[in-house]
């Protein structure tokens, strides 16, 4: 009889030692994804904070490039020079894994739209009023990212703008401070050429 308690211990034992091992494992590898999601959290955080940043940074940056390009056109020029923003789209690119599919899908394709931009700009193709509608895009895109920051939206949702956004845009675009001596942009056959553009391409 005592030989048979023995055993049935000594098996109890090993089970429950087993289950404790399990159980530490168990509450090991929660705390690393805790600890793991955490951190993912802190950086996604830190980088909505910098998003900020980096979209004012952008609109600073396609404003200057709006006006080059208002410039050639009411000038007849064919080609404009202007360059990549590489500091703030290496920004984005490092922030995308901090972030949800949606937002994450959102920000690549506004890589994308920038890269065939400034590839086509690059390649001195014809400069024409479609230009102007591409560089409207990417601003409107951009002035997503403010709410987003802001906590105003949770996720960021790309659609194609539509007409009555690029008419806005462009409105913004026509009132950015000029240069002293570039007054005449108040060129009416531009402003008209530009939006009669919008409504042939992004039809109401």
């Amino acid at each position: 009889m005592g030989h048979m308690i023995i055993i049935t211990l000594s098996t109890w034992q090993t089970l429950i030692s087993g289950m404790l091992a399990l159980l530490a494992a168990y509450l090991t590898i929660r705390t690393m994804n805790k600890n793991h999601h955490d951190l993912l959290e802190r950086k996604r955080l830190a980088f909505k904070g910098n998003l900020h940043l980096i979209a004012t940074q952008l609109c600073s940056i396609y404003e200057k490039h709006y006006i080059e390009i208002e410039n050639a056109l009411i000038d007849e020029k064919s080609a404009v020079n202007i360059s990549f923003p590489e500091k703030e789209i290496q920004s984005l690119l490092q922030g995308i894994e901090f972030l949800d599919n949606s937002s994450a899908q959102y920000i690549d394709k506004f890589i994308e739209l920038n890269q065939v931009f400034y590839a086509r700009l690059k390649r001195n193709q014809a400069l024409g009023y479609e230009k102007v509608i591409d560089l409207l895009e990417l601003y409107a895109l951009v002035e997503n990212f403010f709410d987003y920051s802001r906590g105003e939206t949770s996720s960021l949702i790309y659609q194609r703008i539509k007409n009555a956004k690029l008419h806005s845009t462009f409105r913004v675009l026509e009132g950015v401070q000029r240069p002293l001596g570039t007054a005449r942009h108040l060129n009416d056959a531009y402003i008209k050429k530009v939006a009669d553009t919008i409504n042939q391409l992004r039809p109401t």
